[in-house]
């Protein structure tokens, strides 16, 4: 519900960014202290200046087969909130041709020094230790809704976190729901992404603790 609630609010910003940066700056201060009192929680909102530079360059392939190119023009969000279990970072993509990609690290309880990874795995389950990856692909056409391979084994490598750009990669292997327990049938999975001026939310942490 939260998290939600942070979207529409990103939403409407990206409808305002025609208003001057101080007027912006003043109404998201504004809205940030509203929800912490709300939440009991800090909270960063997006500024107008990232909403504004925001893009995403991706690859994605599954296989042999190429899903998205850097030539694809994607906006990207970046989502983080901690609670007892550590923190949640999530990156999530989008382009204007109906593709989105979610790529998450979970369990975090420490992100300084990069590189920070995170483990796939087909159980899609907390071992205790290392953070946990996930990573979902769908696309819309012809109003109709695809997905793609999911992660079963490999890694998230997370090698950039700063507020001008986002950086990860995932070397893994996967299939459909149906092959979890296949692993003669994953194919090779690969996502390299650069988040420039990326829309950055946080919730129960402060953003400069996060973003080198």
């Amino acid at each position: 519900m939260k998290k939600t609630l942070f979207m529409l609010i990103s939403m409407s910003l990206l409808t305002s960014c025609n208003l001057k940066e101080k007027a912006t700056d003043a109404v998201t201060k504004t809205m940030e202290q509203a929800i912490e009192a709300k939440v009991g929680q800090d909270i960063d909102l997006p500024s107008a200046e990232s909403i504004l530079e925001n893009h995403a360059s991706v690859t994605y392939t599954v296989g042999d087969k190429t899903y998205l190119s850097p030539e694809e023009k994607m906006h990207a969000m970046v989502l983080v909130n901690k609670d007892a279990s550590g923190l949640s970072i999530s990156f999530q993509l989008s382009s204007e041709s109906g593709s989105t990609m979610v790529v998450s690290a979970s369990h975090v309880q420490q992100i300084k020094p990069l590189p920070l990874k995170a483990a796939f795995n087909a159980g899609n389950s907390y071992d205790g230790v290392h953070p946990l990856a996930t990573a979902i692909f769908m696309s819309v056409k012809d109003n109709t809704i695809s997905s793609n391979a999911i992660p079963y084994d490999g890694e998230l490598i997370i090698t950039r976190l700063s507020e001008e750009e986002v950086a990860f990669e995932v070397q893994a292997k996967g299939g459909h729901p149906q092959e979890a327990t296949t692993p003669q049938s994953w194919k090779p999975i690969v996502i390299k992404a650069s988040l420039k001026k990326p829309i950055i939310q946080t919730m129960g942490v402060e953003s400069e603790t996060i973003f080198q």
